[in-house]
Parts: structure tokens; sequence; C-alpha cells
């Protein structure tokens, strides 16, 4: 069970503009530990203070506080919203490695913080031409060392990329009747990433640090609530690193792409 409590408070500067801030909690459910052989492992257990592995883990928790803006310019023609954000993360679920017997366990340890921004912009150039895009900025790091590990404060959060960008432009057209098809670009570029806090030790794996191209055009057909469209994903065949995971005991190393280039046809029928 857990108590995760919500606040927000808004104001409506003007009618098309709303400021507002927030602080919310959530958590991630703990879990039961896999048995260790404690006569084994001994060396290193003395070495953590343990006389045997714990039996279980806890939750962990974070508090989210942020503050923000909506807003609309130029008779709702540009929309510009942007919010920063602190995260508090603690009693972290952490793999404790027991090298002296390849066994591992999970335990909760350290503390750490993030603090980032997010910014998304809309803007019509005119009534057919829409532009837009989106910006992300994170700074995740321990704020504390974490005992019998490497781990030590300032070290990077892993698995969060500093910088994720998007942008785009969708150009509407007529076919049949009036801007009933269009022709949009995408891209984003998610920033790189790593697999363990100390990122110099040999069993690190970075990935992240891809871009993506996707294009896409559609029609809708004369008369019919239906849209035919085609599109591509992926246009460069980028083989962008989603996850990486070093080689253990029991499994090789191993990688998660993102999608190969993809393209394909697609009919909406709305009712």
């Amino acid at each position: 069970d857990g108590f995760t409590p919500k606040f927000n408070l808004s104001f409506d500067a003007t009618p098309e503009n709303m400021i507002y801030v927030q602080a919310s909690k959530g958590f991630r459910l703990g879990g039961v530990n896999t048995t260790v052989p404690a006569d084994l492992c001994r060396a290193d257990l003395d070495t953590l203070g343990l006389s045997e592995t714990p039996g279980s883990f806890g939750s962990d928790s974070v508090w989210n506080y942020e503050v923000g803006s909506k807003n609309r310019f130029m008779d709702r023609r540009l929309t510009l919203d942007a919010s920063v954000y602190y995260i508090d993360w603690s009693d972290i679920q952490t793999t404790m490695s027991i090298p002296s017997c390849s066994f591992s366990f999970r335990t909760n340890a350290g503390k750490a913080r993030s603090i980032g921004t997010e910014i998304e912009a809309r803007f019509a150039l005119n009534e057919t031409l829409d532009v837009y895009g989106t910006l992300g900025l994170t700074d995740s790091a321990l704020t504390e060392d974490v005992m019998f590990s490497p781990w030590k404060d300032g070290d990077h959060v892993p698995g969060v990329a500093r910088e994720q960008i998007s942008a785009g432009a969708r150009q509407a057209f007529t076919v049949f009747e009036s801007q009933d098809a269009y022709a949009r670009i995408d891209y984003s570029y998610t920033g790189k990433m790593n697999t363990r806090f100390d990122t110099g030790h040999a069993l690190n794996r970075s990935y992240g640090d891809y871009h993506m191209v996707n294009l896409a055009a559609g029609v809708r057909l004369p008369g019919r609530p239906i849209e035919a469209s085609v599109f591509v994903r992926n246009l460069f065949d980028d083989d962008g690193l989603v996850q990486a995971s070093p080689a253990g005991l029991s499994s090789p190393e191993s990688w998660i792409t993102v999608q190969p280039r993809t393209i394909g046809f697609t009919i909406q029928a709305y009712f």
C-alpha cells in the first residue's frame, strides 16, 4: 500500500495565459529477493555487515515539484508551453553484487535528484502550414555516496538522457476538397545514456545518442469518411540503441535497437 498525494494550483493570468505549480508523489513497489547461500558468500556479507541477505526490499519513492505555464499568442497562432521541475528520489532500489560467489540481491540504498525543463512550441505560419518543436533537458544525479558500492555523489543516473529534442512540420493542401490532404515530416533526437552509475566500470554500456526522421502523407476520400495515408518511419534506417545489457553468467551481451526503416499504408474510417 502507499499514499500518493498530488497538489496543484493554477492561475489564469489572462484568457490565453495560465501559470501553475504542482507537487506530487509516486512510488515503485518493493519485492522479494531470491535466496543467497550465506556460507558461500560469507566474506562479502561480512564486508557488507550482513549475516545473510535480506529476504525482501522496500519501495522507493519520488516527489516531483513543478512550475510551468501554458500560453497562446497571436490569435492562437503561436502556442508555447514551458515547465521546470525538480524530482527527489529516495530509497533507490539497487542491485548489490556479491562478487566472491557471483550472486546479487536487491536492496534500498542512495538518493538522487533530477532537475530539468521541458519546452513545447507550435506556430501556424499560415492557414495550411504548421511547424512545431519540443526540447527537454535533464540533469539527474546521485546526491550521496551509496555504501558498499563504487557509486558516488554526483554520478549521473543510468537510463536518463540529458537532452531530448523533436521538431516537425505539417503542410495541408487540396486534392479533391479544401485542405483534404497533408504531408508531414518529424525529427527526433535522444541523447546518450549509460547502464551504470559508475560509467568507468567494464560492464557499463552506453546507448542512445540517435536521430530519427519520419514521413507521412494522407488524403480524405471525397464524400466518404475515409482517410488513406502512407508513411515511412526511420527514413535513414538509423540503428540507434534504446537498451543495452552486458553479458552475464547466464546471458550474452544484448542490445535493443529502434525499429528499422518501415514503409506502410493505412486506411482509417470515421463513424
